[in-house]
């Protein structure tokens, strides 16, 4: 499967969608670490959210993303914000 960034450039999905938490955001530098239940922690960019959905999020919330292949590893891509805690 694969998928496109907001650069239209094609990327190598590694998994569907999967839910997991924030593990860590840091609201300067607008990137963090998303938990998953199984595997490594996620890579995230702000730029990576789906629009608007990142005002107001917190390490704990769940979210829904898809893994791709980065340059430095897994990255998440299209995330978006499911609840709080």
């Amino acid at each position: 499967m694969l998928i496109r960034n907001k650069k239209k450039e094609v990327l190598s999905v590694i998994s569907a969608r999967l839910v997991g938490k924030i593990k860590l955001f840091d609201t300067n530098n607008k990137c963090g670490f998303i938990e998953r239940r199984y595997g490594s922690d996620v890579f995230f960019n702000i730029e990576d959210m789906i629009k608007g959905q990142f005002e107001y999020l917190k390490a704990g919330d769940r979210v829904e993303f898809t893994v791709i292949k980065g340059q430095n590893g897994p990255e998440a891509q299209n995330i978006k914000f499911i609840y709080r805690y």
